[in-house]
């Protein structure tokens, strides 16, 4: 009796299928060999080199605090001065509101004799930039 063939598809790799007269199938070509063969090649391919890096480097330096978002987690606002953007205010979610006078590189806390801290908008007064609104809450 002659057997039906059918083909199936693996990533690069064809296999011919025939069915016996009892219509169980029976493999031409070994499959774990081809898939194990695949695995090597695809391993090898890859370059899996890091860069070396020494921790000496690293040892006397100290955590500190830089800002809002080190500080008070995450940032829910943010404005500036249009006449100068170095004057940046950022609001919190649990810190207050924070304020930099440098562009960000250093920032200084501006509410924290207030009775909630969690803030939810900011807007400068752009017209008169010493008014701030500030809305608390999310």
């Amino acid at each position: 009796m002659k057997a039906n063939k059918h083909f199936f598809a693996i990533p690069l790799i064809f296999h011919e299928i025939e069915r016996s007269s009892q219509n169980q199938p029976i493999m031409k070509s070994n499959l774990l060999k081809s898939l194990l063969i695949g695995l090597l090649v695809s391993v090898f391919s890859l370059e899996t080199q890091a860069q070396k890096i020494k921790t000496d480097l690293f040892k006397n330096m100290k955590a500190r605090a830089i800002g809002p978002a080190a500080m008070s987690g995450r940032i829910t606002t943010i404005d500036a001065v249009v006449a100068n953007p170095d004057i940046i205010y950022a609001g919190s979610a649990s810190g207050g509101v924070w304020k930099t006078e440098n562009g960000g590189t250093t920032w200084t806390s501006i509410f924290d004799e207030n009775p909630t801290l969690n803030i939810g908008s900011i807007a400068i007064q752009q017209s008169n930039p010493s008014v701030i609104w500030v809305g608390t809450g999310e």
